[in-house]
């Protein structure tokens, strides 16, 4: 059994782009709740948008592909599975432009890790992870005769 592209794309789409919306969002209203400046981009908008557009991408087609290569799971085991890889994917992208210049890899892709939890980006990507789960489809593999063809 295995689940197909037109499944796995789907789901990965609805867990993505939702939550990082929902940091965003978050971002947005408390800095602006704390009369701060809501500027996301900081000094380099060029880069922010380049660093978003990679997370978004790599993200989408990283739990795509780990559900179309994985066999179906569980609800608990997909949302753990998908949540590991998000994380993942959050940390590496986020923190990867900053490594090496004053901090560590590792403690980037902590800090940015802490972030996603305080602006409600990770768990939003859980629980889109637990309910989407339930909608992929499996599909059993055809099997084919000695001559090739499917019966």
């Amino acid at each position: 059994m295995f689940t197909p592209w037109r499944s796995a794309l789907p789901y990965a789409l609805w867990i993505t782009f939702p939550s990082w919306a929902v940091g965003i969002a978050v971002t947005v209203a408390g800095t602006a709740g704390f009369g701060e400046d809501t500027n996301l981009t900081g000094g380099d908008p060029a880069s922010w948008a380049l660093t978003q557009v990679a997370f978004l991408t790599i993200c989408t087609l990283t739990l795509a592909t780990a559900r179309r290569l994985m066999t179906p799971l569980p609800r608990a085991l997909a949302v753990l599975t998908d949540g590991i890889l998000y994380l993942a994917v959050l940390g590496l992208v986020q923190a990867l432009p900053d490594a090496g210049l004053d901090v560590a890899l590792l403690d980037g892709m902590a800090m940015w890790w802490f972030w996603g939890m305080f602006t409600l980006q990770i768990p939003a990507a859980w629980g889109l992870s637990a309910w989407r789960s339930g909608h992929l489809q499996a599909v059993i593999k055809a099997r084919y005769r000695l001559d090739g063809v499917r019966p």
